[in-house]
């Protein structure tokens, strides 16, 4: 009461509460944490690696090449996609009742009669076919661990799926992933330098690499006499199989595209045992393969393909 009288007899009004002040303060504290992040640093872009892994099964050389942004993600694809390789190549052993006993039982069978219809009297190579079997098996597994870009490859046989990050396509994978995982798969000794066992280090990787620009996956085309290749080719998600030929009048190298490895590896088959011109016309009566073969000799190579066969891009040079 004394404080507004003597407001008032100074001719004030007394002054009331501003009720806008509790909510500024309230706006304020609402705010700070957007201020404060915007005044921070700027969050970083997404990246991911190019994850490689090669082990020999049954005395071939076996890739698998994954790209992702998860390191566990990427050694539980690669261990799955091992997984399938290494249980095909158990039922080929003799304890099993051999190949056959697997082509009987697995869609390997169609493959093998495809070969023998089209080129009569040709033993289907079922080696070759439960390999490339065995590569489309393993691109499923990985594609079940949620891993979309990658490729498979046994030997001359391989099958790609997804794509590659321009940033990564000719990106070295050598950096181990030893907090992953830390288990060395040993080459045969006398493979190394000097003649000295070399091992891999497991599963390595690349340095990090925006995944934005996706390109198709490519392969080289081998010359078959020469160590250079004839050429690059683009593949998105396709299989591939090589295959060379047995005599003189038969095609030097074959090279064919098709939905899966199995498909590409019963083609191939079939092309270099009619020869390039019987050949060339059966796969350009297919309506989902490519084929480009080989012919002639070093001196006088020829290359004759599909119509639509990749381009031949230029390989860099090392």
């Amino acid at each position: 009461m004394r404080t507004v009288a003597r407001k008032e007899a100074r001719g004030g009004r007394p002054r009331a509460r501003r009720p806008w002040g509790h909510a500024a303060a309230v706006c304020a504290i609402l705010w700070l944490p957007v201020l404060l992040a915007g005044c921070g640093s700027p969050q970083r872009e997404p990246t991911v690696e190019k994850f490689v892994e090669t082990r020999q099964i049954n005395g071939t050389w076996v890739t698998v090449t994954l790209i992702t942004g998860n390191g566990k993600q990427a050694v539980a694809a690669s261990d799955a996609a091992f997984a399938c390789l290494d249980s095909v190549n158990a039922l080929r052993g003799p304890a099993r009742g051999g190949i056959n006993t697997m082509i009987e039982g697995r869609a390997l069978d169609a493959a093998a009669v495809r070969v023998m219809r089209w080129a009569p009297g040709v033993r289907a190579d079922l080696r070759s076919l439960a390999q490339s079997y065995a590569v489309d098996r393993a691109v499923a597994a990985i594609r079940r661990e949620g891993v979309v870009d990658g490729i498979v490859q046994i030997g001359d046989k391989l099958r790609c799926c997804g794509a590659i990050p321009a940033a990564l396509v000719d990106q070295e994978a050598v950096l181990p992933v030893r907090t992953l995982r830390s288990r060395p798969v040993k080459r045969p000794a006398g493979d190394g330098a000097g003649g000295r066992e070399a091992k891999f280090e497991g599963l390595r990787r690349s340095e990090g690499a925006s995944p934005a620009d996706p390109r198709p996956w490519h392969s080289d085309v081998p010359n078959p006499f020469a160590e250079r290749p004839l050429g690059r080719i683009q593949l998105g998600e396709r299989g591939v199989a090589l295959r060379g030929g047995r005599a003189e009048e038969e095609p030097a190298g074959v090279t064919v595209i098709a939905a899966t490895a199995l498909d590409a590896s019963g083609l191939a088959q079939i092309v270099a045992a009619l020869g390039a011109q019987r050949g060339l016309a059966l796969a350009e009566s297919l309506p989902d393969a490519e084929a480009l073969i080989v012919t002639g000799g070093a001196g006088t190579l020829g290359l004759v393909l599909t119509s639509g066969f990749p381009a031949l891009e230029s390989v860099p040079v090392p």
